[in-house]
């Protein structure tokens, strides 16, 4: 045991604690947000039982368009989702009718 003869558990010196301090990420890289927005709108869309292979059949999918020169750019992504926020913002009921 690492206690000696005459220290208890209770006077075993504590190891000094730092404050919480919140962590510092960097900014996400542009079109991020609309990148998982619209997969979160495919997911409540069409509720798949198996979200994590929805998942990288989704962004498969995105890939292979984007590199055929098919899909969005992020400007488009960025675009749809400042739309899709103007919507909801304006019309709460019209954003809950598109997605049921």
């Amino acid at each position: 045991s690492s206690l000696n003869t005459t220290e208890t558990a209770t006077e075993r010196p504590r190891k000094r604690r730092h404050p919480k301090r919140p962590i510092k990420l960097p900014p996400p890289p542009d079109g991020f947000q609309a990148l998982l927005e619209g997969f979160a709108l495919e997911v409540v869309r069409q509720r798949p039982a198996d979200i994590y292979k929805f998942g990288a059949t989704h962004f498969e999918d995105l890939l292979r368009r984007r590199q055929s020169g098919n899909g969005p750019t992020v400007n488009d992504e960025a675009r749809a989702a400042a739309a899709a926020d103007e919507d909801s913002a304006a019309s709460p009921e019209a954003a809950n009718k598109r997605v049921s």
